[in-house]
């Protein structure tokens, strides 16, 4: 296994004149870069699962807050309505108790 090793890492001359320690070494330091690598593939991984999560909960958020103000004008409105109702049956009122004095007179 380590000819194998150090012929796929160390091919040419130069493995076959590296002493088994430093073959070991060399195939350690490599291990311990791949290993390296892949943890700092992984968080960076983790670092965008993060913030997408977080670009998703704001427009979440946005949304949200958006259909609130919506119903807040809707509502609103419904409001204006009902107190221009009211108006106009008050003045409607007014105007037939002043149309049923005037005939009482």
């Amino acid at each position: 296994m380590a000819y194998l090793n150090s012929v796929w890492l160390f091919p040419g001359k130069e493995g076959s004149h590296l002493s088994q320690k430093e073959r070991e070494e060399k195939i350690r330091a490599l291990r311990d870069r791949q290993n390296e690598e892949r943890q700092r593939k992984l968080e960076e991984l983790k670092q965008q699962a993060l913030a997408a999560q977080k670009f998703r909960e704001q427009k979440e958020e946005e949304r949200r807050r958006r259909i609130d103000e919506l119903r807040q004008r809707d509502s609103d409105r419904r409001q204006q309505v009902e107190e221009r109702k009211r108006q106009i049956w008050e003045a409607e009122r007014d105007r037939r108790e002043a149309i049923l004095k005037k005939n009482q007179v």
